[in-house]
């Protein structure tokens, strides 16, 4: 189950995302809006300026990852939608999100998750962060490497 923490969302925009994920609650992976910061697996960030992704970021978690929600991803790299809001474009984001941090494509998001909530749950390993990515409104792509 993904878990997702809204950040500076008002409460109508607030209310239709979760109702949105709730919808899909039961197909893989599933979707769960986390209660607490530490319980995220992605922080969805509305922000017209960077100072809440900023926010965001000293919180984060080598295993969390931030899909932003606004005109650009203010240059780190995550993943944006553009507005107006398309919810379907931010579950792409997350679904793309959570495929590259595991490594294991459309076909095995289930055992990604099971094995994220393995590593979760012990203190000694941490799912490393994946290759940052080329932030677009159209989609997600590994940034090149700047040696090549």
């Amino acid at each position: 189950m993904t878990k997702l923490y809204l950040v500076g969302f008002p409460a109508l925009e607030s209310e239709a995302i979760d109702r949105f994920f709730e919808a899909r609650r039961d197909k893989p992976p599933g979707w769960e809006r986390a209660q607490q910061i530490d319980e995220a697996d992605v922080f969805i960030v509305n922000a017209r300026d960077r100072e809440p992704v900023d926010a965001c970021a000293a919180h984060l978690s080598p295993w969390q990852d931030i899909v932003i929600v606004g005109p650009s991803d203010f240059g780190t790299g995550w993943p944006f939608i553009a507005r107006p809001i398309k919810l379907t474009a931010v579950l792409e984001a997350i679904n793309q999100v959570m495929q590259l941090k595991s490594g294991f494509g459309a076909a095995g998001l289930d055992s990604a998750h099971n094995q994220l909530e393995e590593t979760r749950s012990s203190p000694l390993t941490r799912p490393t962060r994946h290759a940052p990515l080329q932030a677009s409104p159209l989609g997600l792509r590994p940034k090149p490497d700047k040696a090549t």
